[in-house]
């Protein structure tokens, strides 16, 4: 049984995407005809406009750290994106097919989810990047 939660969240996202396009790729990824494949194609767009922002602040992150935390903060970032991976494929149920072969909402949550966990992961790395006191992450 899906959560319910989870496909009201799904539904939201993809509202938001159609309705507030605000930049021009947004505008012309998220069309607002609605129909789903331009639905999910909003919701991979979305996520992949947050997971490159992520990849900034981490690339910012590793260039101010010594090689020791390098390696950890790398190990970790790499079993975070293991993480949100398998937790988003779980709660979408589309792992191990194509997403291309769904025309379902699996995609939707899929990417919903993704971005979702990926803005959490940002502000995490954020933190890391304000932080000038003693015991922040070196």
């Amino acid at each position: 049984m899906r959560r319910p939660v989870s496909v009201l969240v799904a539904f939201s996202m993809a509202t938001s995407c159609l309705v507030s396009a605000f930049a021009q790729s947004d505008q012309q990824v998220c069309k607002s005809d609605g129909n789903q494949q331009d639905i999910n194609a909003c919701a991979e767009h979305r996520f992949r406009q947050v997971d490159g922002e992520m990849n900034r602040l981490y690339g910012t992150q590793m260039a101010r750290l010594s090689e020791a935390s390098k390696r950890s903060l790398r190990d970790s970032q790499r079993a975070w994106i293991a993480y949100r991976d398998n937790a988003c494929y779980y709660e979408s149920g589309v792992k191990g097919q194509a997403l291309e072969s769904h025309a379902t909402t699996g995609p939707l949550m899929l990417y919903s989810c993704r971005e979702s966990l990926t803005r959490q992961r940002n502000e995490v790395l954020r933190q890391y990047l304000q932080c000038t006191q003693n015991g922040c992450p070196e």
